[in-house]
């Protein structure tokens, strides 16, 4: 027989009771009878009634609300059918002079006020006067000691009533929970030898609650004995009503609210807010625990998972990154709002984390949080003291990257734009899309509680010479299939369009635009980071921590070569401990970290973190990169004269000319910062000689020494400027030989003039001129130097500077010397035409005086700025710009946060390559 009660809305088929009742069949059809509880021709509920024990094994009905509060005062009934089938289904009072094999009747119960009849089905639980009566059917009843019957079990009755009015409505609005409740036969306790006494009670439900869109359940247990009873709530799904993660609270308490008010993202070691809006009130004995996973694969062991909360689990010592909460003071338990600080411990992997919690019986998915590195926390690797430096270093979404040459320093503002929302998927995305993440992907993730590791991990994915990285580098001038590194102005452009396109790399980048995208990603992640240039950069490619540069008798570099003093380099410095150094926090501080691809590092073209205070004191056996850093901001130069039969002759060293002016910006301002003395000391004093020396023995092959001792200069050559250099006019130098000797001498000199790209390696020849002089003892001669603009200018739409140098020799002797020349550029300006508001549109006007005599064609502008352009603003339809003419372009756009902002412009053209300026815009609320 099956249980089918279709025309009460009760559906049975999915209880079970072993032994009795298995997918909706009744196993012993003999002794468990189904009851259609009929009370005047009206089916109420259903009970399957075990005639043995004289109990139900359960009674299951709807519950619609209740109607009439008063328990009605009623005859206890019995059901006449279980006596006779053939008898009428509606309950009654029983026949006094009858017997009654199948079921108990009142005087069964008798037992010296110790029991009550305990319904299965309660009265309160009944929606009209009618359903009420109903339920006092002896049939629905169980022997249930009295002080469980009033107590413990009368409380589980009226609390499961109040969750079911509160939370199980259904799609209508209208009340509406399924409902079973039964007993367990005791194996040897009979009521006056006639009814068994239950040795437990069980009560489950589950209804649709729509406000909270889900379905939800709650099931209870009690033992009763003899004795007296024990009421344990054995299994109580209690149902999680709502989750608020605090978006806005948390997100600004982490400093994370200028990314996003939509996700969770919060800084470790630093305790987030979290609510719990449970189905009926927590007590803190009750059972609740947290877990957060990351990665694949996520374990205790590796860091990437952890439960943690109530009951306490106990943890092996092998368990690494342990979460904590705590009951939060706002928490309401008595109305289960359960408020709770949790805190991600500081060892704890940063990336994007799953977020559960298990109640009694349920485990309920609450979503997703990102986790950052904090250094506003000391426990943090990564904890910066100083404020001023943690909003500089984290905070700013805007900066300057300092180009040129080290006489001639010039600047590129620059958007990082770290805060914006995109952000979020893209730098989780660089972590996963790297070589070591597809090698061993759980490993990887655990690795990222270490800002060393995914520091060198960024280095490497910001350059696409190993993996799918951010950008190709290219240097030799030819960037027809994509952008020349020069447009640049902003990392969100790139990151947008690298990650928009699936990881393919964008064409082109250069080491400032490297550097740039490696500082927003630092500064997402929450390491604090820092673009620094560094001027004269040598790249030493042998580690000897010299720079051999070969002339021959023009004065002209012979060719490319793999080693190269490049007129500027950039890198960034993060900041962070260096604990696995093991030297006493001698190298914690900042650390130089280059995703330029120049040389590979354990195999990956990576650089960094070397501790800038290795480089200071020439250790050059720290790890990573340091011998490489340390040559770019020291080597000595050598340089070799080669003759047309091909010998060479040294001509002299220069150990004074690499890494000039180091440059960053400073905290809280526009200024430039130098900070080589940060780096090596005083050019040519005896520190700086005594550690370059033993930098070169630490990294040299036995035997190999710097000690050679350089034979006098006896003539000095030095080139300088006649007038500023401004590109569109001819360039006017002078060249001036002094005599350090006793002897006059006849010189043969020659002139060459490069166009050089920042990187040292010659574009093309722009003069080349011999003269011969007489240097008279002791005396000085001046040549006068003239560059033509016609001469230059199609070399330097795609260069950087100009390199002039001189030869001078004698019979046997040469005498050399160089200089770079920077062309200053004309001027953008940008200014706003209106009261700048967020939501509001605004104007901008940007102008541009074409200062040739010439045509200037293929005009394009680009705009943009963090808060103000949702991407680049291109303008690429514009006029041809007439010799000596203005160009004026009015612009807008909505601002769409609030603060002081920075946009940048940038001006390409035929005769000029992106021309950059920038302007502030303070955007009101």
């Amino acid at each position: 027989m099956s249980l089918n009660l279709t025309d009460l809305d009760v559906t049975v088929s999915e209880v079970r009771v072993p032994g009795v009742l298995e997918s909706g069949k009744i196993l012993n059809q003999n002794q468990y009878k189904p009851i259609c509880q009929t009370y005047k021709n009206k089916r109420r509920f259903l009970t399957l009634y075990d005639i043995k024990n004289k109990i139900p094994v359960f009674s299951a009905y709807k519950y619609i609300g209740e109607v009439e509060k008063k328990r009605p005062r009623s005859h206890w009934q019995i059901e006449p059918q279980l006596e006779n089938e053939n008898d009428s289904n509606n309950m009654r009072r029983k026949d006094k002079e009858k017997i009654y094999n199948h079921q108990a009747v009142d005087t069964d119960f008798k037992s010296n006020g110790t029991y009550d009849k305990g319904h299965i089905f309660p009265s309160s639980h009944a929606l009209t006067k009618d359903d009420k009566l109903a339920t006092f059917t002896l049939t629905n009843i169980v022997p249930q000691a009295r002080t469980f019957n009033q107590g413990s079990w009368n409380k589980m009755e009226r609390c499961i009533k109040c969750v079911m009015d509160k939370y199980c409505k259904n799609s209508s609005g209208v009340t509406e929970a399924f409902v079973v409740t039964g007993a367990q036969p005791s194996s040897n306790n009979i009521l006056n030898n006639k009814i068994n006494i239950p040795s437990m009670l069980w009560s489950a439900f589950c209804c649709y609650s729509s406000n909270m869109d889900m379905w939800i359940a709650s099931a209870h247990w009690a033992g009763v004995y003899l004795e007296g009873i024990s009421f344990k709530a054995i299994g109580v799904v209690s149902g999680i009503n709502k989750v608020n993660f605090h978006c806005m609270t948390n997100n600004t308490a982490h400093r994370t609210i200028e990314i996003t008010t939509k996700q969770l993202i919060v800084r470790r070691g630093q305790p987030f807010l979290l609510t719990l809006e449970m189905v009926q009130p927590f007590s803190v004995r009750d059972t609740l625990l947290l877990t957060v996973e990351t990665g694949p694969a996520p374990s205790e062991r590796r860091g990437t998972r952890s439960q943690f909360g109530n009951p306490s689990p106990k943890y092996t010592s092998d368990v690494k990154a342990i979460w904590k909460y705590e009951i939060d003071r706002s928490a309401v338990l008595e109305r289960g709002i359960v408020a709770l600080s949790v805190t991600p411990p500081t060892d704890a992997p940063v990336g994007k984390y799953s977020l559960s919690a298990m109640t009694d019986g349920e485990t309920r998915n609450l979503g997703t949080l990102v986790v950052l590195f904090n250094p506003w926390c000391s426990g943090d690797w990564v904890y910066l003291p100083d404020d001023r430096e943690r909003q500089e270093y984290v905070m700013n979404e805007e900066g300057t990257v300092y180009t040129g040459t080290s006489h001639y320093i010039g600047s590129r503002p620059w958007i990082f734009g770290q805060f914006e929302e995109e952000m979020v998927d893209i730098c989780l995305k660089i972590l996963d899309a790297n070589l070591k993440h597809r090698k061993d992907p759980a490993g990887d993730t655990s690795a990222r509680c270490n800002p060393v590791y995914v520091s060198r991990v960024i280095s490497a994915m910001v350059n696409s010479n190993d993996d799918e990285g951010v950008l190709v580098g290219r240097w030799d001038g030819n960037y027809s299939d994509g952008c020349s590194p020069t447009y640049w102005t902003s990392s969100v452009s790139i990151l947008q369009h690298w990650f928009q396109n699936r990881c393919n790399p964008v064409k082109y980048g250069q080491c400032w635009v490297f550097a740039a995208v490696m500082c927003t990603v630092m500064r997402f992640f929450g390491i604090p980071c820092r673009v620094v240039t560094n001027f004269e950069s040598a790249h030493d490619s042998n580690k000897s921590l010299t720079i051999d540069q070969y002339y021959d008798d023009y004065g002209v570099h012979s060719k490319e070569a793999s080693e190269s003093v490049w007129n500027f380099h950039v890198w960034v410095e993060g900041w962070m401990k260096r604990p696995d150094l093991m030297k006493g926090g001698i190298y914690d501080g900042w650390q130089v970290l280059d995703p330029t691809p120049q040389e590979k590092s354990e195999g990956m073209f990576c650089c960094g973190p070397a501790p800038v205070n290795a480089i200071l004191r020439g250790d050059t056996d720290v790890k990573y990169d340091v011998p490489f850093v340390y040559a770019e901001v020291n080597a000595d130069i050598v340089k070799w004269m080669i003759s047309t039969n091909g010998s060479k002759k040294k001509m002299y060293t220069d150990s004074m000319s690499v890494g000039q002016s180091i440059s960053t910006k400073a905290v809280g301002s526009w200024k430039r910062v130098d900070i080589t003395d940060s780096y090596k000391h005083r050019e040519g004093s005896a520190a700086e000689r005594a550690i370059f020396k033993r930098a070169v023995r630490m990294n040299s092959k036995e035997g190999q020494g710097c000690d050679i001792e350089e034979a006098p200069q006896y003539v000095e050559m030095k080139i300088k400027e006649e007038t500023k250099a401004i590109n569109g006019q001819d360039i006017k130098l002078r060249l001036k030989l002094s005599s350090k000797d006793h002897t006059n001498k006849v010189l043969s000199v020659r002139v060459n003039a490069q166009a050089i790209r920042y990187n040292g390696n010659p574009a093309g020849n722009i003069l080349n001129k011999v003269q011969h002089v007489t240097l008279l003892s002791g005396q000085d001669v001046a040549i006068p130097i003239q560059i033509p603009f016609a001469d230059y200018s199609k070399y330097m739409v795609n260069c950087d500077s100009i390199k002039v140098s001189a030869v001078a020799s004698d019979s046997d002797e040469y005498y050399q010397t160089e200089t770079n020349i920077t062309l200053e550029q004309p001027v953008i300006s940008m200014k706003v035409l209106d009261p700048v508001h967020v939501n509001r549109e605004m104007t901008l006007e940007v102008e541009f005086k074409n200062p040739l005599n010439e045509r200037l064609r293929n005009c394009s502008l680009t705009v943009i700025g963090c808060g103000l352009f949702k991407s680049d603003y291109i303008q690429s339809d514009l006029r041809e710009v007439e010799p000596n003419a203005t160009l004026r372009v009015k612009i807008t756009t909505t601002p769409y946060r609030a603060g002081l902002k920075t946009v940048v412009a940038d001006f390409d053209c035929s005769s000029f390559r992106d021309i950059k300026s920038s302007c502030f815009v303070d955007v009101k609320p």
